[in-house]
C-alpha cells in the first residue's frame, strides 16, 4: 500500500502540474489576443464596438460610407472622434486607465455632437470597461448602463448581449453575486440567438467561474466543460485555458483530481 505521506505528494504534485498547464494554455492564449488591436485584451471583458456611421439605418465602418454625402461639413469631425476611441483603446491595452478614459470623453463629446449613436455606445461602454479597471464601479456601471439603453433603442442585440456581460463582471466585483449571474444569464441566450460564439465561451467560463464563488461546484463544471467544447470548436485557444483552469480548480475542491487531470 501507498503510505499516506506519498499519496499527499503525489496529489500535491498533481495539483501543481494541472494549475501549470493551464497558466501555459493561458499565457499562449493572451499572446494571441494582443495581436488584434480592437479588443480590449481582459478575458472576462467583451469589446462593445467599433467606431461606425449611421447611413440609411445600418452601422457601417468608416472606410465604408461616403462622408460628402451624409456629412458635408464635417468629415474630420467624425475622423478625429474615431481616432480618439482609438488612442483610448490603446492606452487601456497598456495599462494607462486614467489617460484611456480621456480619450473615451473626447469620443463621446464628438460622437454625441455627430449623432452617431452607435459609435456613442461603443464611447460609453468603453468608458465603463476602463473605470471598472480602475476599480470605481459605482461609474462604471452608469456608463455601462447608459451604453446598454442606447443599444437596446438600436436593437442592437449582440451588443446588448456584450454589455450585460459587462455589467456582470462589475457586479461580481462588489461582490453583488446575485445581479452577476442575472446578467450573464440573461446575456447567454442573446449572443447564442445572434451567433456569437465567442462572446458565449467568455459568459459561460464566467458563469464557471461565478459558480465556484458560490459553492455551486456541480454548475461549475457544466458551465465548464461546456465552455470548453465550445472553445474547442471554434479554435479559442484562450477560452480552452481558462476552460481548463475552471475545470481544474473546480476539480480540485471536489477532490477528483484523476478528472481533472484527464
Amino acid at each position: 500500500s501507498t503510505y499516506p505521506h506519498c499519496q499527499a505528494t503525489h496529489r500535491f504534485m498533481q495539483y501543481h502540474w494541472l494549475l501549470k498547464l493551464a497558466s501555459i494554455a493561458l499565457s499562449i492564449a493572451n499572446l494571441s489576443a494582443t495581436q488584434n488591436s480592437q479588443l480590449i485584451p481582459d478575458r472576462t471583458e467583451i469589446s462593445t464596438g467599433l467606431p461606425c456611421i449611421e447611413e440609411e439605418g445600418d452601422c457601417r465602418s468608416p472606410l465604408q460610407v461616403d462622408f460628402t454625402k451624409i456629412l458635408p461639413d464635417r468629415p474630420n469631425l467624425q475622423t478625429e472622434a474615431d481616432r480618439h476611441l482609438q488612442l483610448g483603446t490603446q492606452h487601456y491595452q497598456r495599462g494607462e486607465f486614467t489617460e484611456a478614459i480621456e480619450e473615451f470623453q473626447h469620443s463621446l463629446s464628438l460622437y454625441q455632437q455627430l449623432g452617431n449613436r452607435h459609435s456613442e455606445a461603443a464611447a460609453l461602454g468603453n468608458l465603463g470597461i476602463a473605470h471598472r479597471a480602475l476599480g470605481d464601479y459605482d461609474r462604471a456601471i452608469d456608463y455601462l448602463t447608459q451604453a446598454l439603453t442606447l443599444k437596446r433603442e438600436l436593437n442592437d442585440s449582440q451588443g446588448e448581449g456584450q454589455l450585460l456581460v459587462n455589467l456582470g463582471n462589475v457586479y461580481e466585483n462588489l461582490g453583488d453575486y446575485d445581479r452577476a449571474l442575472a446578467s450573464y444569464e440573461q446575456s447567454l441566450p442573446i449572443l447564442r440567438e445572434v451567433g456569437d460564439r465567442a462572446s458565449e465561451v467568455i459568459v459561460l467560463n464566467n458563469l464557471g467561474s461565478l459558480s465556484v464563488n458560490l459553492n455551486e461546484i456541480e454548475k461549475a463544471i457544466e458551465y465548464s466543460q461546456a465552455s470548453l467544447e465550445l472553445a474547442q470548436q471554434i479554435g479559442d485557444r484562450q477560452g480552452i485555458g481558462q476552460s481548463y483552469l475552471n475545470l481544474g480548480l473546480s476539480y480540485h475542491i471536489l477532490e477528483e483530481i484523476q478528472p481533472a487531470i484527464e
